[in-house]
């Protein structure tokens, strides 16, 4: 059967006009008059992107990168929402927010590159028919400094080894020395294991 919805209006011409929007909304998937079952959020999209990748041959930091910045969007933008209302705008603000709260450039394009991933995976591998278009395109990708290398200079190359040369300090030597000959993250550090 099929459910009558009262479209507001009592003009037949305009009701006729109205119906055609909404068959057309939802042969093309854009319509969710049961927003229960229907409704897609960020939540559910991000949740689904990042279990794809968990099973995928990622690098341990690369799966904690991508929890990483699911959670920096939860925390932006509520789980709840629905995907069709995350649009350019929403990611404008998304980048000021990042900015005011002290993110660095980095991981602010590391950001905006993970909301894209997101979008164009569910455009155009899942093919989901309610998403025609990713809220990144159109904006340009926030842009990082020159270079991120930098070296210590012999100051602090000295107070580093000073701090290290400390009994307590003496288990982290290794780590500190693979870190400044190979130029790892933290947190590429951290997920070393011995093999």
């Amino acid at each position: 059967g099929h459910k009558q919805i009262a479209l507001g209006t009592k003009s037949k011409k305009l009701a006729k006009r109205l119906e055609a929007k909404i068959q057309t909304d939802v042969e093309e998937g854009r319509y969710f008059p049961n927003t229960k079952s229907k409704h897609l959020s960020i939540g559910d999209l991000t949740a689904r992107y990042n279990d794809e990748r968990e099973t995928g041959k990622l690098s341990q930091s690369s799966k904690a990168s991508d929890r990483a910045r699911r959670n920096v969007l939860l925390k932006f933008i509520s789980p709840n929402t629905n995907v069709l209302d995350f649009t350019q705008n929403e990611v404008s603000k998304l980048i000021t927010w990042m900015q005011k709260n002290g993110y660095g450039e980095g991981t602010i394009a590391e950001q905006f590159s993970y909301v894209n991933r997101i979008y164009e995976t569910a455009i155009h591998k899942w093919k989901i028919k309610a998403l025609d278009k990713n809220p990144t395109k159109g904006i340009d990708a926030p842009k990082t400094g020159e270079s991120r290398t930098r070296y210590l200079s012999k100051d602090e190359q000295v107070r580093l080894w000073e701090v290290l040369d400390r009994p307590e300090w003496h288990w982290m030597r290794a780590v500190v020395t693979v870190g400044l000959q190979t130029g790892l993250r933290l947190s590429n550090l951290a997920m070393m294991q011995w093999s």
